[in-house]
């Protein structure tokens, strides 16, 4: 929950972007932010003392730039979630890219490759599945 949320202020669709930023580290590190904190502990800390997830120095710069920005306290020094989008479809294309490569040798088969694509909605895709996938 963003700070302006738990501080019951005005907040906008950056508190979104606050939330989205926890949602993703929580994906990337695979563990609870907090740890053994509780709810209002959580609260306390988040709101008040500025605390937040720390972010591995492992990770991609690009996407510790997304988290760092997201945590920021300030909902105007926030990207945009058009922002964040952007950057996401960068990396994923980067991948695409990478995996197009490295595939280019023979290899056996194996899960469904990374490729990047437009979708008729215009979303960036990522896999492609074989044509007589049931997915």
């Amino acid at each position: 929950m963003a700070p302006e949320v738990i501080l019951r202020k005005p907040y906008n669709s950056k508190a979104d972007v606050y939330s989205f930023s926890i949602l993703m580290w929580e994906m990337l590190s695979l563990t609870k932010p907090y740890g053994g904190m509780d709810g209002n502990d959580v609260k306390e800390n988040v709101a008040h003392k500025g605390l937040r997830p720390k972010i591995p120095k492992e990770w991609p710069s690009q996407i510790r730039t997304i988290l760092k920005y997201g945590f920021c306290k300030r909902p105007e020094e926030r990207p945009t979630m058009g922002q964040i989008q952007q950057t996401l479809e960068k990396i994923l294309v980067a991948l695409a890219n990478e995996e197009a490569a490295l595939s280019s040798s023979s290899t056996p088969p194996g899960p469904p490759a990374l490729h990047a694509s437009k979708t008729h909605q215009g979303h960036l895709s990522l896999f492609k599945f074989p044509s007589s996938s049931k997915y």
